[in-house]
């Protein structure tokens, strides 16, 4: 069975990575230490790298997003090269490398700060939340009359995926959680604001839904993750 969710990677050996993939197939890794990718050849990756393309066998510490995940990068996204290397410098102003108000069908970020007063906001996507230092708790709103929301403690090393058109927002972190976001799962990757208003531009275009977080939907997460 595919791979649907973004998952975490973690060995100081080689470990084969390739095993239920096709020939060819190519993923997207987000190193979150000092690692080595082999793809025919032998590429070392700096923290905060992140590799799009095939892989066989990989050693140190990733944030892997999968090929049914990644496919979209080059079919409907910026990338064509077989495979590329983002460097960490080579991120936008909002800290994004792939997406960020441009349509994409993917977006990868990776924040060192998180504001103090981030907004109630939903995705068109999925959104995968990934601490790699401090602990972060996500308020996720089950009723929207009373804005009454559970809360999802993610801790370094872990991680949570918010589902569509969930209002949700960081209520509480510890330090500087070195936070890696990643949104897949739509044609586009909308952002709405806790009234339905699209924060990106070109958004108008995409659907709004306001959908509560509750169990029955969180217990859908927990297995399909």
């Amino acid at each position: 069975m595919a791979v649907k969710h973004p998952f975490s990677i973690e060995s100081d050996d080689w470990t084969d990575i390739s095993e239920g993939l096709e020939d060819e197939e190519r993923l997207a890794m987000l190193a979150m230490d000092e690692g080595v990718i082999e793809n025919g050849t032998v590429e070392a990756v700096n923290p905060q790298d992140l590799y799009l393309g095939p892989a066989d066998r990989v050693m140190g510490r990733y944030l892997v997003i999968p090929p049914s995940v990644a496919a979209d990068i080059w079919n409907k996204g910026p990338v064509n090269e077989k495979s590329v290397l983002f460097t960490s410098d080579q991120r936008n102003d909002a800290e994004f490398y792939l997406g960020s108000k441009t349509g994409s069908p993917v977006e990868v970020k990776y924040d060192e700060n998180i504001p103090d007063s981030e907004n109630w906001h939903s995705h068109s996507s999925f959104e995968a939340y990934a601490p790699e230092n401090g602990t972060i708790t996500l308020g996720l709103i089950k009723d929207f009359k009373e804005l009454d929301y559970a809360e999802e403690q993610i801790s370094p090393g872990k991680i949570f995926v918010v589902p569509p058109y969930v209002q949700h927002k960081v209520v509480d972190k510890q330090n500087d959680p070195d936070l890696a976001v990643t949104r897949y799962g739509a044609e586009k990757v909308a952002k709405f604001d806790l009234e339905g208003n699209p924060v990106y531009p070109w958004a108008e275009d995409v659907d709004f839904e306001r959908r509560p977080y509750d169990s029955e939907l969180e217990e859908i997460m927990q297995k399909s993750v």
